[in-house]
C-alpha cells in the first residue's frame, strides 16, 4: 500500500464497486469507476502500485466491451508500472486485443510503450 491509507481505502472502494459492476456486465459503467479511483492516484502514477491492478482493469473491462483499442492502450500503460511487465494476464489481454484488432503479430509500433529504463527488444 504506497498511498496513505485514507487514500488506498477510497480507491479500493471505487475499485471493488467498479468489480461489481463488471460482474454484472456493466463494462462501460465499470469502466468509469474504474477511471475515477485512477485519478486519485498521483502523478508518477506508475510508480504507484495500485496503477497496475487498474489501468488493468481499465484494460479488461474495455476487452469486455469489445472497444480493443482502449484496451490495448490501457494495458499498455499497465506494462509500464510496478509488476506490470511479467503479469501474465496484462499479456494474455494483449494477445487477444491484437488478434480482436485483426493483428495476429502485432499492430504497428509508432513508439516504444516500455519506460526508457527496460531495455526493449523492439526498439
Amino acid at each position: 500500500m504506497d498511498l496513505f491509507n485514507n487514500t488506498h481505502r477510497k480507491i479500493e472502494k471505487i475499485c471493488n464497486e467498479g468489480n461489481t459492476l463488471a460482474d454484472k456486465g456493466k463494462f462501460i459503467i465499470a469502466r468509469e469507476k474504474f477511471l475515477s479511483a485512477l485519478d486519485m492516484i498521483p502523478s508518477p502514477k506508475y510508480n504507484q502500485s495500485e496503477s497496475v491492478w487498474i489501468y488493468t482493469a481499465i484494460g479488461d473491462v474495455s476487452y469486455l466491451a469489445g472497444n480493443y483499442e482502449d484496451a490495448y492502450i490501457h494495458l499498455n500503460e499497465a506494462i509500464k508500472c510496478q509488476d506490470g511487465l511479467g503479469n501474465p494476464f496484462i499479456l494474455l489481454r494483449l494477445g487477444e486485443c491484437f488478434y480482436e484488432m485483426g493483428d495476429i503479430i502485432a499492430p504497428p509500433i509508432k513508439q516504444c510503450v516500455f519506460p526508457q529504463r527496460i531495455s526493449c527488444v523492439l526498439c
